[in-house]
This record gives C-alpha cells, structure tokens and sequence, in this order.
C-alpha cells in the first residue's frame, strides 16, 4: 500500500446518480463536474496520515490490535492491524468523531491521523462506517480506492465461499463470481471512486439513501449496480448513537 503515494494521478469531480436511472445514465450522471466538491486525493494525501487513536466503543467475541486482545475501553493506534474472530463485532471510535463496525472474519489496516484524515484499508470482511462531514479518509480494497468526504458507507470484501448475500425483507441475491468480491454502498453522503494503481478518478457519487456497487476490475467504467445488502438502517442508527461528539445527522434513515 505504501508504494501508492509516489504514483501520479488527476482528479476531477463527478455529479450524483438519480434514484430509478439506468446504469449507463447513472454513469454519465456520475461524470458531470461539479469542482465546488472536487478534491485533490493525491495532494491531500501526500504524506500518509499517522498518529491518530481509537477507543474500543464495544466488543463481541474476540478481537485484536496486532497481537493484543481487545476490550471495551481499549486504545487503537495507527499502524495496527484490527482482526475481528468468527461471530465477532468490534466497535472503534476514532478520536475525529469517525465510527467504524468491524464484522466478523473482519482484517482492517488502521491509520487514521490527528487532522481529520484517515486510510482504512479493508484487507478482508465488512465495514460500516460514519464519517463526519468536513473529513477525509482513502478506504483501500482489493479493487478500487474509495476517497470519502463525509459519509456513512459500507464496504465488504465477500470470500469466495459466499455466494448469496441479505437483502430487504429477508430476501437473498446471488453474489457474482470470481473477481467481483467487491462491494461498496454509500449509504449517505459523498465519495470519489479512484482506481487502486493511480488513485485516478473513476466517478463521484453523492446518495441520501444508500446507492450500492459490485467492483468490477474488468469493467472499464468499474462500477455495476447492486441492491443494498447485508446492512441496514438499524445498524447505521447503532453506528450513529456511539458516534463521540457532534452525531451525524439521521434523518435520512427509515423508521
């Protein structure tokens, strides 16, 4: 990962996909400019963020800081890498106000700062996260960079063994094959979606109530519909109410 920040790349700003569009229309929407938004991820991110702490909000099962067991209370710092067991659930509050939910079977490099920044970079399983608005945070996957600019958003890494995954009301969706493991849904708020070799603009996308992709490395355009799956509102409120400081706002949320 470290050798990213000595890559070259342009940014540009994209517009919003409308709810009900095709994908081809959600894609050219994505494209439009809108450069009171747009962010130079490279340059802000010239120098890797460092220094920055969590506390353990909360802990289901077994959970680990590198080789250290986790307890609610606990401080994380940046450089370590977060490991949640099977049937485990790790809740970390970043000093910033940032909240993460760590599901199970969860590997997640850890190094947020001390200004409001952050890089997550989501080695295996499922993250759901609020950042506050103002904030900056790079979110690594095996397929894409996601630059995060004040948004609740959940991103999982699906292993090859699961093949459907939990939808409204109960209902089950078949997860594409090899190679589309992926997933990323911005629940609400605003991201810049970045290739993982150059931190290049793919897209931006602004949604009010979850707008959710399948990865696809061998799509040009990367990104591929997909319903919202395998988190929902009641989680985000969870995540939401164990926020330190000013929460973001839930009104977007269904009751």
């Amino acid at each position: 990962m470290d050798g990213i920040w000595s890559r070259r790349g342009l940014f540009l700003i994209g517009g919003q996909v409308i709810a009900g569009a095709s994908l081809g229309q959600a894609l050219e929407r994505l494209a439009v400019a809108q450069p009171r938004d747009a962010i130079d991820w490279k340059r802000l991110f010239a120098t890797k963020p460092e220094g920055g702490t969590g506390r353990v909000k909360q802990v289901t099962g077994i959970a680990f800081a590198n080789q250290r067991r986790l307890t609610p209370g606990a401080t994380v710092r940046s450089g370590e890498q977060l490991r949640v067991a099977k049937a485990g659930r790790l809740m970390v509050s970043i000093e910033d106000g940032t909240l993460l939910q760590l599901r199970e079977g969860t590997v997640l490099d850890f190094s947020p700062g001390t200004h409001n920044s952050g890089v997550l970079h989501l080695v295996s399983g499922a993250i759901l996260t609020v950042v506050p608005t103002t904030h900056r945070y790079l979110i690594h996957g095996p397929v894409a960079v996601i630059g995060v600019k004040g948004t609740v958003f959940y991103r999982q890494v699906f292993t090859e063994n699961e093949d459907s995954a939990l939808a409204m009301e109960n209902q089950r969706v078949p997860v594409p094959g090899a190679g589309l493991k992926d997933y990323f849904c911005t629940c609400n708020g605003a991201v810049d979606y970045l290739r993982l070799d150059d931190l290049s603009l793919v897209a931006s996308d602004t949604a009010q109530h979850h707008n959710a992709f399948i990865l696809n490395p061998k799509n040009p355009k990367l990104l591929e519909k997909f319903p919202m799956v395998n988190h929902f509102d009641q989680d985000i409120k969870e995540c939401i109410d164990l926020q330190d400081g000013p929460k973001h706002d839930s009104h977007f949320l269904k009751p």
